[in-house]
């Protein structure tokens, strides 16, 4: 009798852990939004992708949690789509998706109602859900008081950083509230938000009254936040002009360079040397690249960067062939691996080695990476496998 009734207990247990998790729907959206409105519910839809992690770990975390289970079972009808099959394409075209998780809350025929991205734990997760009974604080209504003209600024800033959260584009409204400042409005707590946050091209008036009255906002905002407004904008145009197009925009990178020495920003130097390096490796001038790095490595990278230093050695045993750079990339794996040793360090310290003709250390600091590595739980080193067989 004690054993049926243990057994019993375990099978209890066990129907309830598999019942500890969202039920999602399968079948088409057309069948969900049918059940929604048979059940007179709201429709969650997981937008995923196979490759994304954050995606996987909300399966795992989240999704499977009793709390949010409960909730989202009792208040929504939901599915999961990838959005690079299937009907996930036309659904990501459809309703803009653009990164991956994207939550859509919709009602029973079709249409938004919320939305965010990302992964989140259960008690912020659950919280979204809850949201949505109040429709007057959700995406869509902020959407529509846009689009109809009634928004006020503090609603407009919020309403950007919903859509910005969502990987989705800005510039319009950016552009839009801007255009109806006055110059003496600029200084506003409201507008310097938006210039702070948002502004992203260097040629809009907006971002060159900040730049041609630097002094009065740095007097208001401070000196720093206003330098780094401004590092900001002209490293998303400079990185445009780097990686938006075959070839790269050499003319239109020397013009935003020469626009930043111009302005004498505190920490220029450091800004554009970080910006030259990512400029010789995809022109692939590779001496240039390493004279630069070299310098930036030993002007402005933190003496403690335990990753920065091993990344750039890295870097340069990929890419550099002059065996003084490549001395100088050893020493900075090693100044890593004497912060931290790990795999990842230990095994560009061998690699190093290796391209230096030091056969006899190389095999010994990969044999360490390895050992590292099952410490660490790394599982994949055919890397530093490979290379024991060249040392061999």
């Amino acid at each position: 009798m004690k054993n049926r009734s243990l057994f019993i207990l375990a099978l209890l247990l066990l129907v309830a852990s598999l019942s500890a998790q969202i039920r999602f729907e399968s079948g088409s959206l057309a069948c969900v939004l049918e059940k929604a409105q048979t059940k007179h519910k709201l429709v969650f839809l997981d937008c995923y992708t196979t490759w994304c992690g954050p995606c996987k770990w909300m399966d795992k975390n989240v999704f499977a949690n009793d709390t949010a289970a409960q909730f989202y079972n009792t208040h929504f009808i939901s599915s999961k789509f990838d959005m690079e099959k299937g009907e996930g394409i036309e659904i990501a075209k459809r309703y803009d998706v653009r990164c991956f998780p994207t939550y859509l809350f919709l009602d029973e025929k079709g249409v938004l109602i919320h939305r965010v991205s990302g992964a989140y734990l259960v008690a912020p997760f659950v919280a979204i859900g809850e949201k949505t009974s109040t429709p007057q604080t959700c995406f869509a209504a902020y959407q529509t008081q846009y689009e109809t003209g009634k928004m006020q600024a503090k609603e407009l800033i919020h309403y950007m950083n919903m859509k910005r959260a969502c990987c989705l584009p800005v510039e319009e409204e950016t552009n839009a509230f801007l255009a109806t400042l006055s110059e003496t409005e600029y200084l506003n707590r409201e507008s310097w938000t938006v210039l702070r946050d948002f502004v992203s091209d260097p040629n809009t008036h907006s971002f060159q009254y900040l730049c041609s009255h630097r002094s009065a906002f740095e007097n208001r905002y401070t000196a720093d936040s206003v330098a780094l407004v401004i590092e900001r904008v002209y490293r998303g145009a400079m990185r445009n002009t780097l990686f938006e197009k075959k070839p790269v925009d050499t003319l239109g990178y020397l013009k935003l360079r020469s626009d930043v020495l111009a302005l004498k920003l505190p920490n220029a130097d450091r800004f554009l040397t970080g910006m030259d390096i990512s400029y010789y490796e995809r022109t692939k001038n590779w001496n240039a690249y390493a004279k630069t790095a070299t310098r930036f490595v030993e002007q402005h990278m933190p003496a403690n960067d335990i990753w920065g230093l091993n990344n750039m050695a890295w870097a340069f045993y990929k890419q550099v062939s002059d065996t003084v750079y490549l001395a100088k990339a050893l020493g900075w794996a090693k100044k890593s691996i004497d912060m931290h040793a790990a795999y990842a360090n230990t095994d560009t310290y061998a690699a190093l080695l290796y391209t230096l003709g030091r056969k006899e250390d190389a095999e010994k600091s990969a044999r360490e990476a390895i050992r590292l590595a099952k410490i660490e739980g790394v599982s994949d080193v055919s890397g530093t496998e490979e290379l024991l067989k060249k040392i061999r």
